[in-house]
């Protein structure tokens, strides 16, 4: 009965974290909870808003599942957790180990990704193996063994328990807006004009708000025909995009100089792979002329869209200084 009770209390902590995970990103409209998928590298697609409009009802189904279900149903819903809470896992160390400040909006609101962030989710997954053994070993669903046995009041204060941790590492977590972590512009080279030039060089000639996109792909190509717009709005600002094609592949495909002298061409691939950037996900960060990052990364289309209105919003903000 010991191991049991271990078992299934492990059962009923997941089944708490996955209900209050799933009620947090309820309190954000399915379009937000899309934006904060784009925000972790998820491309911009039909797809992605449809599993941010389902995600959060998941979440509530399978907590139920874990609470209610046995037998074969138990270890499948078990067996899902697992798959879902590794897959999570995976997600946050991408975050964690890409050269910029991760995110993830784990409970609802997007956090910065940090060592606890890890170790909670870890955690996590520890539990889903719990609760599949607990699916194999013990008949009852956990709502039966909870009820019919002794320390209950034991477990929920455990579940309880879970949930404040959760909270108060969620508050760990969220540094203020304004604190934003800027880190050293990387001297990635790329191809400027037939000139080879590192990346956080040719930052210090002044701010550069870098897209990075896949100019062969239908998205990344509508990307890259927003730029002369936005260049017109933020006009002290540099937009250049950074595309993996050579720079004499380029020439030979468009036969014009001048049509790509806005580009920078990550012909080592640096760009995309030292930033951790999907092709199918037009990013775009803020280079300081400080030779630090400024702002993003952002990610898609539209989001790239509004980081330019705020970037505008900011410089017409600013006091004009003397001269």
């Amino acid at each position: 009965m010991g191991m049991s009770l271990v078992l299934t209390s492990a059962t009923i902590i997941l089944s708490a974290v996955l209900f209050y995970s799933g009620i947090g990103k309820l309190r954000f409209s399915a379009r937000e909870r899309a934006r904060h998928m784009h925000a972790m590298a998820y491309p911009e697609t039909r797809l992605t808003a449809v599993l941010a409009a389902l995600h959060p009802f998941g979440e509530i189904g399978l907590a139920a599942a874990l609470l209610f279900a046995s037998g074969s149903f138990g270890i499948a819903a078990s067996v899902i957790v697992i798959i879902l809470l590794a897959f999570y896992l995976l997600t946050i160390l991408r975050q964690y180990l890409g050269r910029l400040p991760g995110v993830c909006p784990c409970f609802g609101p997007p956090r910065k990704v940090t060592k606890v962030t890890i170790l909670r989710n870890s955690l996590f997954l520890g539990l889903g193996f719990m609760s599949l053994m607990g699916a194999m070993h013990v008949g009852d669903a956990p709502v039966s063994v909870l009820l019919s046995a002794w320390p209950v009041v034991l477990v929920v204060a455990l579940a309880l328990a879970t949930l404040v941790l959760i909270q108060r590492a969620e508050s760990v977590e969220a540094p203020p807006e304004a604190d934003y972590l800027r880190l050293p512009t990387p001297d990635f080279p790329v191809w400027q004009n037939g000139r080879s030039v590192g990346l956080r060089q040719l930052s210090f000639e002044g701010p550069i708000l870098l897209v990075v996109a896949e100019h062969r792909s239908e998205i990344g190509g509508a990307t890259l025909r927003r730029i002369p717009a936005w260049r017109n709005k933020i006009p002290t600002v540099r937009v250049l995009a950074a595309v993996r094609r050579a720079d004499a592949e380029w020439k030979d495909e468009t036969g014009s100089d001048a049509w790509h002298r806005g580009y920078l061409f990550d012909s080592q691939g640096q760009v995309f792979d030292g930033f951790h950037i999907d092709p199918a996900v037009p990013t775009a960060i803020l280079l300081g002329a400080d030779g630090l990052l400024a702002g993003g990364p952002v990610f898609g289309r539209e989001a790239i869209n509004r980081f330019v209105e705020d970037i505008a919003r900011e410089l017409n903000d600013q006091p004009n200084q003397p001269a």
